[in-house]
């Protein structure tokens, strides 16, 4: 009679990472990024964000839709959540990621500026502003 293990078998173990790692193949559209010729002015902020929220993206409705993930934004004394979602990416445009950073004070101590996400060209040319991406619809979604 054969006793089992409480050691995994080699194969197993080997099929069982192979199925953990197709689940984490990315195959998610996502908004190109990058970082701007020019930003705009920080903001000075109290506090830093809170953790990112956790996000479902719901179905992929397909080209030309990439996904924006969501971030917090300084609005004026707090933080406010802008959510992430499914959007049409404005032709020849990137988006810039949210930027935080402590510079010291003469005084001593450190200020906390915040530097908002933002839209720009990515051929670096001055050209018109970007538009603010639409949302897509998903597939039978009424307008």
């Amino acid at each position: 009679m054969a006793v089992a293990s409480s050691r995994p078998r080699p194969l197993r173990a080997a099929a069982l990472g192979g199925l953990v790692l197709l689940g984490c193949g990315g195959g998610l559209r996502t908004m190109p990024t990058g970082l701007p010729t020019e930003q705009g002015a920080p903001s000075v902020v109290d506090y830093l964000p809170p953790p990112a929220r956790i996000e479902f993206t719901g179905p992929d409705p397909g080209p030309p839709c990439y996904w924006l993930d969501g971030y917090w934004r300084w609005a004026g004394r707090r933080w406010q959540w802008f959510p992430g979602g499914w959007f049409e990416r404005p032709p020849g445009c990137a988006i810039s990621r949210s930027i935080l950073a402590f510079l010291p004070k003469e005084s001593g101590g450190a200020t906390l500026y915040y530097f908002a996400p933002t839209w720009f060209r990515q051929t670096g040319e001055v050209e018109a502003p970007c538009p603010e991406p639409k949302l897509c619809r998903a597939a039978g979604e009424e307008s």
